[in-house]
């Protein structure tokens, strides 16, 4: 599923659970405050806090000054949905952190197109994307047909190599040895040095016999028997499954509710903004080394 910038930008904002927006202090000393929403500041701690987890998210700008502009935007828009929801009485049982309440709240405004989101919608999202959805986790062993043998044919190479891995996975299963440690000591590429995990992947992602096995194995923990690809012959541990509609149903509906309601909330925030006492120090931003030698 891919999101656009600016939609990353608010998840991340917005929906953030380690990270309270605002300090509830009323600012004293200007020099550590970047905006004045009414009577809350946001202050460089608070502003520092909200950096931490987006830094290195894959399209986000947080090194420039235009990148953090923009999530100082984010910051003051939060606040202000935050002050309206409680100037309408709005809380939530149990909840302590403002992204809960401004999600809950935003949801409540505009639950009209909120509930026009069907789970046919929801459906219909899944069996287009599922491709880019469904992943799995494996571990392998590898055992390859040795290329710079010329003294035996392709034929013998090949069972030679397939009796070695089949020595191994009888090995696993009379328990001489654990799949793990089986692929540290014999695995014969990169992954045995983290005992032969391969991470999630999607289809589309590995050779066909490997992939097809291994998104059709349904148990983590579950071991195949030997498959054969180009590359040799493997042994294939799954060790994470987030596949079908099921899974991702939830997910696929919060997305839709975001999208559904982003033209609404872009108008409101700038009313928002209109209506109320802002004051943003744009100048007051961290500045890194390189932009520090560049006004320099």
């Amino acid at each position: 599923m891919i999101l656009k910038r600016h939609q990353i930008l608010s998840l991340l904002c917005l929906f953030c659970f380690t990270i309270s927006a605002c300090s509830q202090r009323n600012y004293q000393n200007r020099d550590e405050t970047l905006a004045v929403v009414n009577d809350r500041s946001i202050r460089l701690e608070e502003f520092q806090k909200q950096l931490t987890p987006i830094q290195g998210f894959q399209g986000m700008d947080t090194r420039s000054i235009s990148g953090k502009k923009e999530i100082l935007d984010n910051m003051v828009t939060q606040e202000l949905i935050f002050q309206e929801a409680l100037k309408e009485g709005f809380h939530l049982e149990n909840l302590e952190v403002k992204h809960a309440i401004v999600d809950q709240y935003l949801k409540k405004k505009f639950q009209a197109d909120v509930e026009r989101v069907t789970e046919t919608d929801v459906k219909k999202y899944y069996d287009k994307y599922a491709q880019r959805l469904d992943r799995v986790r494996a571990s392998h062993i590898i055992i390859k047909v040795d290329e710079e043998d010329t003294q035996h044919s392709e034929a013998e190479k090949k069972a030679t190599a397939k009796k070695k891995i089949e020595s191994i996975l009888n090995d696993i299963h009379n328990g001489a040895i654990t799949f793990e440690e089986a692929a540290k000591k014999y695995s014969e590429d990169g992954s045995k040095e983290k005992d032969g995990d391969l991470g999630y992947f999607f289809k589309g992602q590995m050779v066909k016999p490997f992939e097809d096995k291994a998104f059709s194995m349904q148990t983590i923990g579950e071991m195949s028997g030997i498959i054969e690809t180009k590359f040799g012959y493997h042994i294939i541990k799954l060790t994470g499954r987030q596949v079908g509609y099921e899974f991702h149903r939830p997910r696929i509906r919060r997305h839709l509710i975001k999208t559904a309601i982003e033209e609404k909330t872009k108008l409101y925030k700038a009313e928002l903004k209109n209506d109320n006492k802002v004051e943003i120090f744009y100048d007051k931003l961290p500045k890194d080394k390189t932009e520090q030698a560049q006004s320099s």
